[in-house]
């Protein structure tokens, strides 16, 4: 075989070899791509106590220079107008460990960030708008003859947000919760799925008015 022939054949075979290699990460991003749209798809209607609906799901990759690693972010609400986020690390990168951070003020709007720290670490998180619309900081409108808004934030809004992203939580992993932790514990005692010790394991508080600084225990 000729030297000019030896070089292609050379070339060719570190090209084959290196798509060879691709193939198995191209195809895993795929599957984790399809696992966190399929959810989507998840029936939570009749999801006792908590009928809900996921309204989008998606892989997220942050920024390089975030400390948050790809994520499946899923949205949606429990009935009325319970609206959540989740966020959920990769399966080889979950802790087994979901977290609550609950909103700021008086609530009325998600912010998926609360979600970061938590996730980062690990953890699955989820957080809500409290039950109800409204403008940020303390803006009591939408509480104004309105009691089933007015028990949602009180206390149903946690809880029913928490069956809901359980059930997703065990659809996308496959594998059960080890420990659950909150960011709030006075207002956690007050839902049903928080004071019952077969779901909660443990709490970390912070005041309901501002973000968490210290986040989910290690």
């Amino acid at each position: 075989m000729s030297r000019p022939s030896l070089r292609r054949l050379v070339v060719v075979l570190v090209v084959v070899l290196g798509v060879g290699a691709a193939l198995p990460t191209l195809a895993l991003a795929q599957s984790d791509s399809a696992s966190c749209a399929a959810l989507q798809r998840l029936d939570l209607q009749s999801l006792p106590g908590a009928p809900a609906r996921v309204t989008g799901a998606r892989l997220v990759t942050p920024p390089n220079a975030t400390p948050v690693a790809q994520y499946c972010q899923v949205t949606g609400y429990v009935a009325p107008q319970n609206k959540f986020e989740l966020r959920m690390p990769l399966p080889a990168a979950w802790n087994q460990k979901f977290f609550f951070a609950l909103c700021a003020g008086f609530c009325g709007q998600v912010i998926g960030n609360f979600c970061n720290q938590s996730l980062a670490r690990g953890y699955a998180a989820v957080t809500s708008n409290g039950g109800h619309d409204g403008a940020p900081g303390f803006d009591g409108v939408w509480a104004a003859n309105a009691p089933k808004l007015q028990e949602d934030f009180a206390h149903r809004s946690t809880h029913v947000v928490t069956l809901a992203a359980k059930a997703i939580v065990a659809r996308y992993y496959g594998r059960p919760i080890a420990r659950s932790y909150i960011s709030d514990a006075p207002r956690a005692a007050t839902a049903p799925s928080w004071r019952c010790s077969a779901t909660r394991r443990t709490s970390t508080a912070r005041s309901p008015a501002r973000p968490s600084t210290t986040g989910p225990a290690r």
